[in-house]
């Protein structure tokens, strides 16, 4: 179906995008199936004149199992993705402790908190 296929598509390239901070652009991208979902709605459930060809139940269940599915991989996703960033906080405040007066390496810092109140942000708006 078309938002299974999607949702796969979109898994693969949070994949590949995580480390590069492109995962807000994944889970727009993500959420653009929820969107989508009147258009889902609107094929699960056919006019009378079709219900003898398609049986709107279960197709109604197959779509409530994977939009189930594809909220189950974005909030993996998002955890995943604020482990990696927490544990990269970690990394660069040992660096801080060594080179106080480095600038570059408090924006690095500030940077990646940046990134860790926004996957926070994340994880409530999934909620």
């Amino acid at each position: 179906m078309f938002v299974l296929d999607q949702t796969k598509a979109v898994v693969t390239h949070i994949r590949t995008s995580s480390d590069d901070g492109r995962h807000h652009d994944t889970l727009r991208a993500m959420r653009s199936i929820d969107d989508k979902i009147i258009y889902e709605l609107n094929l699960a459930t056919p006019t009378q004149s079709f219900r003898n060809e398609v049986d709107p139940s279960t197709h109604c269940k197959e779509l409530h199992e994977q939009l189930n599915k594809t909220y189950e991989q974005r909030g993996a996703m998002i955890q995943t993705c604020l482990s990696e960033s927490r544990a990269k906080v970690r990394i660069i405040q040992a660096e801080v402790e060594q080179k106080k007066d480095n600038p570059l390496i408090l924006r690095k810092l500030r940077s990646e908190q940046s990134k860790v109140c926004f996957l926070l942000y994340d994880i409530i708006f999934e909620e």
